[in-house]
């Protein structure tokens, strides 16, 4: 039913997402009517994302009917079955640091944001995080206007006070 071995940094962060998006449903009634919608519906989403795919990762067996099974989506080119062994276990490696940077650049996103607010912030995390899993320089400047527009949107138009934090007397 249960299996322990499946708690991994994946299940982790997962978690951290579930506890995340609740806090943030949760503390987005403190925003104007209007700019509560937004926050409270990505919340949602991000909640019952993070719970089929907990579900999915600590209970296998209960939840099969989410899972594609991998026969399906192997393709055989060939190679020696050695070689798909290591390329699977390199893999593995590069998931979990992609997975462990994710958790602390999120972390520290978040912990920052707290103190000194979201509206400079999410435009740099977004620019970090963009350049690290090897963006091209267009994507990242493209991608870093696009976080800073939503957020002046938030700021201005939905009247979200996204540019004070807890040094700020938020």
């Amino acid at each position: 039913m249960f299996e322990r071995e499946k708690i991994d940094s994946e299940t982790f962060l997962l978690l951290m997402l579930l506890v995340i998006a609740i806090y943030m449903h949760i503390n987005a009634y403190q925003y104007p009517q209007v700019a509560q919608r937004f926050p409270q519906f990505m919340s949602t989403v991000v909640i019952v994302g993070a719970t089929i795919l907990l579900g999915k990762n600590l209970f296998p067996d209960k939840m099969d009917i989410l899972s594609v099974e991998e026969e399906d989506m192997a393709f055989n080119f060939g190679e020696a079955e050695g070689e798909e062994l290591q390329d699977s276990s390199d893999e593995m490696e590069m998931n979990s640091k992609y997975v462990q940077v994710t958790l602390l650049l999120t972390t520290v996103y978040i912990v920052s944001g707290l103190f000194v607010g979201f509206y400079w912030l999410s435009p740099l995390f977004v620019a970090v995080y963009a350049k690290y899993f090897g963006l091209s320089n267009t994507r990242v400047v493209l991608l870093t206007v696009l976080a800073f527009l939503i957020s002046h949107v938030f700021l201005v138009f939905m009247d979200a006070p996204i540019n004070q934090g807890l040094l700020e007397g938020w």
